[in-house]
């Protein structure tokens, strides 16, 4: 003996009730089979269960919202184990922040000297991570080979940040990076230095790399 299914129909009459039941459909969270519960979005006929249309669209706005907040979850988790995996093909070292009052004390940096390493520098990351195992992480140290005019944006970049420009060993220039903007700061330096947008470096200080 055959059994003869209905024809689908999609509940509800707007458009975005129709896309969000097709979207169900496509991900396989639903199935048009009578063996699902709420096949055609309605419990089959002969159960005594038999939800209003208002219930089943609460259903599947339920299931979509869920979806949602698992793809989000997933997002969340791959960033948070973004930051060690890529750091980690950056070389750590040593800096010391020396002031004009003469007190100085040694922070831990990641160093960019490669043309890759200073394209991504600290974009997608949420954080500035343990600097590979040093300990905490005072921020990015960007060489390069000789003094010129470094251009510097926030593009993709999650964290607020410091950007500190250093000629020699002097700090010369500062600017305060919004996360995700695209506006771009450029000045001269040999040096610049990605920190805590809270840092108390100012212009005039100076910075030495591993030692004095």
């Amino acid at each position: 003996m055959s059994v003869r299914r209905r024809p689908l129909k999609i509940p509800g009459n707007s458009s975005r009730a129709r896309y969000a039941f097709r979207l169900l459909l496509a991900t396989g969270l639903i199935s048009t089979q009578a063996s699902w519960p709420c096949a055609s979005c309605r419990i089959i006929r002969h159960s005594p269960h038999l939800p209003r249309s208002g219930n089943c669209m609460k259903f599947l706005y339920i299931t979509l919202a869920a979806l949602a907040a698992a793809i989000v979850l997933l997002i969340l988790f791959y960033i948070a184990h973004l930051s060690p995996a890529r750091l980690g093909g950056y070389t750590v070292t040593s800096l010391i922040l020396a002031y004009p009052n003469g007190s100085s004390f040694d922070v831990n940096a990641y160093v960019a000297s490669s043309a890759q390493q200073q394209a991504y520098g600290l974009m997608y990351l949420p954080s500035m991570g343990s600097c590979n195992g040093a300990g905490s992480c005072y921020g990015m140290l960007f060489v390069f080979p000789n003094s010129s005019s470094q251009c510097f944006w926030m593009k993709n970049t999650m964290m607020p940040l410091r950007q500190l420009w250093i000629l020699g060993n002097v700090i010369v220039a500062s600017e305060r990076g919004t996360p995700y903007s695209t506006k771009v700061y450029c000045h001269t330096g040999n040096m610049v230095l990605e920190t805590y947008p809270n840092s108390s470096l100012a212009i005039g200080d100076r910075i030495y790399l591993g030692q004095r």
